[in-house]
């Protein structure tokens, strides 16, 4: 049967699952918002010229995860004129597990002996043992809250300029996560049946299943167990016969703390054209992860790392820049996207950092319309730039090509004709 646990269901092949299965849930909700207008420009009131509050409620019924009542409540507040208006919102969010989280295919294998050795040091090398993980149908939802606040600036004195910001803060508490098979063997060494983790672990089968037992329940007992007494090494045979369960738990945390800031300015004149320039990005202060209670968080802004379940590349500042130029029929544009440097810190992201350099690439583009036939031009990525390295986190390429385009220089011409 796809998707239980201790007899080898599944079928994987090189990492990808090949079985099929079916799960359904079914969902009803509704949603209600209401905006209250507590002053507006006719009151004419000092530092009050224009305030909206919003308040909003969603209610859903998951017929396989429970009920879900968020609220969200927001302003906007325009304190003297049009030139300067503030905003921001409080919301709690719900995240129900997916059904593959719940009921997914299992991964059933002979884990690699540098687990053990992780764990307890080099006398337990070469230390294989049998593994699963994937599904739990005991998952429950994740939840959140999120907090913005930013504002929007037209000054009257810097005609077509607006410059907007806003600042967010958003904890999320219970996300499914993997415990790791380190983890386990860690905490079940060190406490016994105290462990949360003591049922993921058994010796003669998984647990739960015939012949399965645990012997663990006094500290220190796993180790005793690895180890052979004749030679103080870590003994194979023993851990051919340890089986281990980590199935998605709702254990992790995430702190995110986010800039997202916009500018553009719009110069025209009356016989040269149009000027544009406008630029967005993002600045992430912080994007801290913690995949199991008590351990240490892991700091993913700035940061390459393959550790807990938002692995990839974060940069603290990631900018998309234009500068545009318009005459008539006429537009000449030159892109720059702009990531800062990051830190390669490896799979468990607790390597000695490795410097990842920036990455700053041009574009260009001219383009012509005739209304009925619209033509462009233009080269992208002009200096070729290839993604940075980051060995350490990304062993398969070297590189993050879903952060950095593998996309050398590219040269496209355009043609399209309306009728």
């Amino acid at each position: 049967m796809t998707g239980a646990y201790g007899v080898n269901s599944q079928l994987w092949v090189g990492g990808t699952f090949a079985n099929p299965f079916a799960a359904s849930r079914t969902i009803t909700g509704a949603f209600v918002e209401a905006r209250v207008p507590i002053a507006s420009e006719e009151w004419n009131v000092p530092a009050l010229r224009a305030l909206d509050l919003t308040f909003a409620m969603r209610s859903e019924h998951y017929s396989d995860a429970g009920n879900s009542n968020v609220p969200k409540a927001g302003f906007r507040w325009q304190p003297f004129d049009k030139q300067l208006t503030l905003r921001g919102n409080y919301a709690k969010s719900f995240l129900a597990p997916n059904l593959y989280s719940e009921t997914g295919p299992t991964d059933t294998r002979q884990v690699a002996g540098t687990v053990i050795a992780g764990v307890f040091g080099p006398n337990y090398s070469a230390l294989p043992f049998n593994g699963e993980d994937g599904n739990n149908p005991n998952l429950k939802p994740a939840t959140s809250i999120s907090r913005t606040i930013g504002f929007v600036f037209k000054p009257d004195f810097v005609k077509n300029l607006s410059v907007t910001a806003d600042y967010s803060h958003i904890l999320l508490q219970g996300f499914q996560a993997g415990i790791g098979f380190n983890n386990i063997l860690a905490s079940v060494n060190t406490l016994g049946s105290a462990s949360p983790y003591f049922n993921n672990l058994a010796i003669g089968n998984f647990a739960g299943q015939a012949g399965a037992s645990n012997p663990f329940a006094t500290p220190g007992t796993l180790l005793t167990y690895l180890t052979n007494a004749g030679t103080g090494q870590g003994d194979p045979t023993k851990a051919a016969n340890l089986y281990l369960i980590d199935r998605f738990q709702n254990n992790a945390e995430l702190l995110e703390e986010s800039w997202n800031i916009a500018a553009n300015y719009e110069i025209p004149t009356a016989s040269a054209g149009t000027f544009d320039i406008g630029t967005t990005g993002s600045i992430f202060d912080s994007f801290n992860f913690q995949g199991l209670p008590g351990q240490a968080f892991i700091q993913y802004a700035g940061h390459a790392t393959n550790a807990g379940v938002f692995g990839g590349t974060l940069p603290k500042y990631h900018f998309y820049t234009t500068v545009q130029w318009t005459r008539g029929d006429l537009n000449l544009q030159v892109a720059n996207s702009y990531l800062s440097a990051v830190t390669d810190t490896g799979p468990n992201g607790n390597l000695a950092p490795l410097p990842v350099s920036r990455y700053l690439t041009w574009d260009l583009r001219a383009a012509y319309d005739w209304h009925t036939l619209k033509a462009a031009v233009g080269v992208n990525n002009v200096q070729n730039r290839m993604p940075p390295t980051a060995p350490r986190t990304f062993t398969d390429n070297n590189a993050d090509v879903a952060t950095y385009s593998p996309i050398g220089r590219l040269v496209f011409a355009t043609l399209t004709a309306n009728f």
